[in-house]
Parts: structure tokens; C-alpha cells; sequence
């Protein structure tokens, strides 16, 4: 085909404006993209930069811990450690690469963090305080040192910044991420701490002698109500703990015998009054002898009335000796139950040798409030121990309703929820 010069021509310069558009295009990409991952690789390093602060603030305050005494000077550590441990967890946050691995720093930083919580307000470090601050400090002191070590392999270009980003981007052992690994992996056991705190509760006790399989399954069958071979097996632990299956029910027998939970998936509709539910959940609890149970709370869930009932002690209230029930608002037959926090709380409550009366804990509540004494309560503490506690119920002059509880021993408020 022929083409004239002149329209040949336009062509050409056409496609010479188009290829110079594309590649002034191109660079400009290029430009933005290398100014892009300049100022992420700047922003992740500005963080990494805040995470050695945050490890070297921690391990200075742990540090101070070990020679601190006096009330002030103990709460002034407390607050700086847990401060500290805060901020550490959020930079850590701010990495370009998960830090989900990382889970002795992770444990790390949240022990140092209970435990000093767990000491605000205690009046002052004993030796055994101080001996704990002393065994954290070492592991934050060897911590701190291995980043500072990588903030100035990551100046000099020794070790690299990750940039997820970049999907393409070179890999291998240069990487911040990979030698935050590495020193994971030597941090070896935490120092052990003797305090009430989350990191402290005691494991479940095993059955060191569980009934068999058989002796189970006539238990599960005798509380539905029925013969064992109807129901079916579904698992059965080294524990002795053993799960059957009857129809859309599914009941669990721990090696001692006891029926802890039980389940039900059936669609429930009905209108059945809140207090004919109650009856039936303390019918049940009698029948199962489950004895001294207190109702708590109750709440309409969908069509399940859900209640929860905590064990009286001489009239004391058990906060962890509780059982929850939930019952049908169709047959009124209970939907399911848990009573597994009620075999296990085990241990014995004794009276401090001395508390404070129920006029004298009232003066720890403030003035503004209406309040009504509510028997006494041993409050479960974060460790799973307990505290021998007055109980409130109180409203401010805006009519909020708040419970308060203030420990029998030292006449101090020790914990307030709102209704």
C-alpha cells in the first residue's frame, strides 16, 4: 500500500511525540517511586529508631527498680515501667514487618508491664521486690544492647531495613527482621516472679487417676436422662476429660467424674417469662447438686434467658466458684450450662485476721454517691488468688449506677464497675 511522503511524515512524528511522552512518563514513575520507598524506608527507620528508646527508657526504669524504697519513689518506678512498656509495644507496632514471632520479647514486655502494675500503691520494693526488678533488668539490659548493635548496622548498611513494599526486593540474613529473630532466640527463660498478676495463674490441675471411658458415659447418660448407648463418644483426653454427643447436645465429663459443660445447637423462638427461667436454672443446679449458688446477673439473649450464679460462702459471695447457665424461653429445658470455673475453685477462704467495718470501708466512697451495702464478696484478683472485699451498689447525682468494692483489709477501694 502506498503511503504519501507527507502523511508518512505526520506518522512518524506522531509516534516520535508518543514515545517521547511515554518515556518522560515512565521516569517520572520511576522518581516517585524511588521518592516513595526513600520516605518509607526513612519512616520505618525513624520507627525502629523509637524502639530502641522505648527498650532503653524500659530497661533504665527496671534498672532504678532494683535500688528503689519508699512509697514515692516505688510508684514512680511503677509508673515509668509501665509506661514504658506501653510505648515499646506500640513502635514495635510500627515495623514494616509482622512481629508476631517475636514471642518471648512480646512476653517479656508484658510481664514487666503486670507486674509493675500489679505493685502500684503497694507503699514500697521490699527485697524480694527489688531482687525481681533486678532479674528483669538483665534481660532488658541484653535486649537494649542487641538493638542499639542493629541501629548502627542498619547506619552502616550491614543490616538492611525490610520494606514490604518492595515484593520483589532482595531477602536473606541481612535483614532487620531476620537478626530480630536471631535474637529472640537468645533471650532463653524469663526470670520467674512471685506476685498476683495475669502471667502468675496456676495451670489447671490433672486427674492423676480419671475414670474410664465407660464410668463417663454412664455419667453423661444418667444427666440427660438417659442409656449410654444412646449417646455417642465424640473425644476423650489423656486427662480423663471426655466429650459425648446426644442429638444436637454435646456434654463434657472431666476425669473425676463431674459433668463440666454442656451445649445445645437447636433453633430456639418462645416468650417464656425471665423469672419462670431463673426457677428452672436453680431447679437444675438442686437437682445436679450444685448447692449455695447465688444469681449474679441474667440477661435475655436472642431466645435464651443467660445467667450466671457464683457460690456462697457463710454468706460470703465466691467470684470464681461460678457456674453459667443459659435456659430455653421455649421449653424452659436449660440450653446449656458451664460449671468448670465452679470445679475448679478449689482453694480455701480464710478471713484476713483483721478487716475494717462495713461503716469505716463506706468512708472510702465518695460523697457525691448514694449508696447500699451489699454483703461482702472475695474478689478474684488478676492472679487468680482472692481479696475479701465490701461490696457497694452506688449511683452519682446523675442517677449512673456503678458497683464498688473496697478490700476489708486495708479499708481502700479495690475495684469499680459500672451497672
Amino acid at each position: 500500500m502506498y503511503i504519501k511522503k507527507k502523511t508518512f511524515i505526520l506518522i512518524v512524528t506522531y509516534l516520535s511525540a508518543a514515545a517521547l511522552a511515554f518515556g518522560a512518563y515512565s521516569a517520572a514513575l520511576s522518581i516517585n517511586g524511588a521518592g516513595y520507598r526513600y520516605t518509607a524506608r526513612y519512616g520505618y527507620e525513624h520507627a525502629f529508631g523509637e524502639v530502641v528508646t522505648a527498650a532503653e527508657n524500659l530497661s533504665d526504669a527496671l534498672h532504678r527498680g532494683a535500688y528503689a524504697t519508699g512509697a514515692e519513689m516505688s510508684a514512680s518506678v511503677c509508673a515509668d515501667v509501665y509506661g514504658s512498656c506501653l510505648t515499646a509495644g506500640m513502635t514495635m507496632s510500627n515495623l514494616p514487618f509482622s512481629t508476631q514471632e517475636l514471642e518471648n520479647t512480646a512476653r517479656f514486655i508484658g510481664v514487666a508491664a503486670d507486674f509493675s502494675q500489679s505493685l502500684m500503691g503497694s507503699g514500697g520494693f521490699d527485697d524480694a521486690t527489688r531482687k525481681s526488678f533486678a532479674e528483669l533488668y538483665k534481660t532488658a539490659e541484653e535486649i537494649t544492647e542487641t538493638l542499639d548493635e542493629l541501629r548502627d548496622d542498619i547506619d552502616n548498611g550491614t543490616v538492611k531495613m525490610d520494606e514490604p513494599e518492595n515484593l520483589f526486593g532482595e531477602a536473606g540474613n541481612s535483614l532487620l527482621s531476620t537478626a530480630m529473630l536471631e535474637m529472640e532466640s537468645g533471650l532463653g527463660e524469663l526470670p520467674e516472679l512471685d506476685y498476683d498478676g495475669r502471667y502468675t495463674k496456676t495451670a489447671a490441675e490433672e486427674c492423676a487417676d480419671p475414670i474410664t471411658e465407660d464410668e463417663a458415659r454412664t455419667i453423661a447418660a444418667d444427666f440427660l436422662g438417659l442409656e449410654g448407648d444412646e449417646i455417642s463418644l465424640q473425644y476423650r483426653s489423656e486427662s480423663g476429660a471426655t466429650s459425648f454427643e446426644y442429638k444436637d447436645k454435646s456434654l463434657l465429663v472431666d476425669g473425676w467424674g463431674n459433668v463440666v459443660s454442656m451445649s445445645s445447637s437447636r433453633v430456639v423462638t418462645g416468650d417464656m417469662p425471665a423469672k419462670d427461667m431463673k426457677n428452672a436454672a436453680r431447679n437444675f443446679l438442686k437437682k445436679h447438686g450444685i448447692k449455695n449458688m447465688h444469681l449474679v446477673s441474667s440477661e435475655r439473649i436472642g431466645g435464651t434467658q443467660s445467667m450466671r450464679f457464683e457460690r456462697l460462702d457463710g454468706g460470703v459471695r465466691i467470684e470464681a466458684d461460678s457456674v453459667k447457665i443459659s435456659v430455653a424461653a421455649d421449653t424452659g429445658e436449660v440450653y446449656s450450662f458451664d460449671a468448670s470455673a465452679h470445679y475448679a475453685a478449689a482453694q480455701k477462704h480464710a478471713k484476713p485476721e483483721s478487716i475494717v467495718t462495713q461503716t469505716q470501708a463506706a468512708s472510702a466512697l465518695p460523697k457525691e454517691l448514694s449508696a447500699k451495702p451489699r454483703g461482702m464478696v472475695y474478689a478474684e484478683t488478676a492472679g487468680g488468688s482472692e481479696r475479701l472485699c465490701y461490696e457497694f451498689e452506688c449511683a452519682d447525682e446523675a442517677g449512673e449506677r456503678l458497683h464498688v468494692l473496697v478490700d476489708a483489709s486495708t479499708g481502700e477501694q479495690y475495684r469499680i464497675s459500672f451497672i
